[in-house]
């Protein structure tokens, strides 16, 4: 029988806080991690993911490595892998030699083929991620967006107002609505020619939570489940697990097996999923979630032990005001001055199975406000976390009260 227990890290930031994670275990020992599944042989595409040198970190069998994610059962379509390959990322050097059929076919050899979307919500959150993706090839200093990022935008707009009326669930229907008068606003105030960097901020910080919300609330959701690894390949108890979930994220720590579960999420072809941890770093992996299944023994192998990154969180604080739809908290975090600029700045509460993205106000001060749910009750720890280049990460816990 599961008895519960807590996990304790004390961690140095700019003083000392305790973070607690609350974690299940057992007598028995952890079940064991699933062996990766052999690629099929097909030397041409092997020679090509073994001449870009894709094999030497994520793996003779694409399983993932420290700090490197799994593209073995990660689902990912055609765009997200293009993305991925062609864009790079802090830690991985983009590749501009392969061809696109030579890029379809590697990513058909890892990954496999993918449903395209069902008709409803989840068209609009990807024409909405191809706007994204258009609208990023633009420097955002002062340059009007990509023609081609308008274009969509404009068609995400026009799928959403004819979604909304196709008899989809009022929750999905008063998402779809928001998400064409946010475009329209901004159309309206720039005479259809929005700046780069507007176009670029409203579609990650706007459009794709108000798609993703849609997708969530107008149809089945679909979850993934699996298994955080520390830097020595062992299951990682108390780690934080986020994924992207309409308007907020669903956020888990793992138990003592190291194992975590989300079930409830959109079902979409690309969906941002991380794994923190203060002592270990940092994960960001795009998984695939279908409609009405839980992916399971998804693993996440963190890079090791690194640093307290400069990024500390010096100053935060959780304030609460009643109303009467419930409690509303107002978060606040400040970073150290010699903090290097994070990219993401989360507050998490576990317990809950939530959390909320901090939005910069000025050079190191983060805000958001969160509706408490109906059902939360009396304290509630709340974690901290900056995400810095790199993949490091820092973490401060605060309580709060219902």
């Amino acid at each position: 029988m599961r008895t519960g227990l807590k996990t304790c890290f004390y961690v140095a930031l700019a003083g000392v806080s305790v973070a607690c994670f609350a974690g299940t275990g057992s007598g028995e020992s952890p079940p064991p991690i699933a062996s990766p599944v052999p690629l099929p042989e097909v030397p041409a595409v092997r020679a090509t993911y073994e001449a870009e040198g894709c094999a030497g970190c994520h793996g003779a069998q694409a399983e993932g490595g420290p700090g490197v994610p799994a593209l073995r059962g990660s689902g990912l379509d055609g765009l997200a892998f293009a993305d991925a390959v062609g864009l790079g990322s802090p830690t991985m050097p983009a590749s501009q030699t392969l061809a696109p059929a030579a890029l379809e076919a590697l990513r058909r050899w890892l990954i496999g083929p993918v449903p395209a979307p069902a008709d409803g919500p989840a068209v609009v959150a990807e024409t909405v991620r191809q706007a994204n993706r258009w609208a990023r090839r633009v420097p955002p200093a002062g340059e009007d967006a990509d023609p081609e990022a308008v274009r969509l935008t404009r068609r995400a707009a026009e799928q959403a107002r004819r979604v909304a009326g196709s008899g989809v669930s009022p929750p999905a229907q008063g998402a779809l609505e928001s998400l064409t008068e946010t475009v329209a606003r901004l159309m309206d105030s720039s005479e259809g020619s929005p700046p780069a960097a507007s176009l670029v901020d409203l579609l990650d910080q706007q459009l794709w939570p108000l798609a993703l919300d849609a997708v969530l609330r107008g149809g089945p959701p679909g979850g993934v489940a699996g298994v955080v690894l520390g830097g020595d390949g062992r299951p990682l108890a108390g780690a934080l697990v986020l994924a992207e979930a309409g308007r907020g994220f669903a956020a888990r720590a793992t138990d003592a097996a190291g194992r975590f579960r989300l079930p409830e999420l959109p079902a979409v072809p690309a969906l941002s999923l991380w794994a923190l941890h203060p002592e270990q770093g940092c994960l960001r992996q795009r998984v695939s979630v279908a409609s009405g299944m839980v992916a399971e023994d998804l693993v996440l192998r963190l890079a090791g032990s690194h640093a307290i990154p400069a990024a500390a969180v010096r100053d935060a604080s959780v304030s609460t005001a009643q109303e009467a739809a419930g409690a509303i908290l107002s978060f606040e975090a400040s970073l150290a001055p010699e903090a290097s600029r994070p990219s993401h700045v989360w507050a998490a509460a576990p317990a809950l199975g939530t959390a909320v993205r901090l939005r910069p106000e000025g050079s190191s001060r983060y805000t958001a406000l969160y509706r408490h749910p109906p059902e939360a009750k009396g304290r509630i720890a709340w974690q901290f976390w900056a995400v810095v280049p790199g993949c490091t990460a820092a973490v401060r816990t605060l309580d709060s009260r219902s």
